[in-house]
């Protein structure tokens, strides 16, 4: 069996300049490269069967987008914990997922979402850009089973 993650760092975001950073939006550039990305995406028949979401406003702008141009019928899910997560706390997430759920999109934030990728492929030197999508596969039967340096890139 196989699982599949894709984390997807929010995209670019306006300064934070007299504004909490929770509370940060999308710059334009921002909403241009999701859309964008979500619209290839729609081309290659992208689906999860769930999607993981920080609340703050720059990530669920993200998902709305994402989930508007993939036509995505599933569950979103908006978890306090992501927003300035470890990457232990997004590792025991994933390790805690129904294994019913084989593909997740999870929309986070740096540098948690960019450690998270490099603890799950065993690298160490990831740096997501924002709006950027990374996919992992990972050879397992349960969400449990998911360790240090088992995932592939798609």
């Amino acid at each position: 069996m196989v699982k599949k993650l894709f984390l997807l760092r929010h995209g670019h975001a306006v300064s934070g300049f007299n504004m909490r950073d929770y509370d940060r939006t999308l710059s334009s550039q921002g909403v241009s490269v999701i859309s964008s990305l979500s619209e290839r995406l729609s081309l290659e028949d992208f689906n999860v069967d769930l999607i993981l979401c920080s609340p703050a406003i720059r990530t669920m702008q993200t998902c709305d987008i994402m989930t508007e141009g993939l036509k995505y019928p599933g569950k979103v899910e908006y978890i306090n914990a992501i927003y300035e997560a470890t990457t232990q706390q997004l590792f025991l997430l994933i390790n805690q997922l129904d294994d019913s759920i084989d593909s997740v999109l999870l929309i986070g934030h740096n540098p948690g979402i960019s450690y998270l990728c490099d603890y799950l492929q065993g690298t160490n030197h990831t740096e997501m850009a924002p709006g950027e999508l990374i996919g992992i596969t990972m050879e397992v039967e349960r969400w449990s089973e998911v360790s240090k340096g088992i995932g592939l890139s798609l």
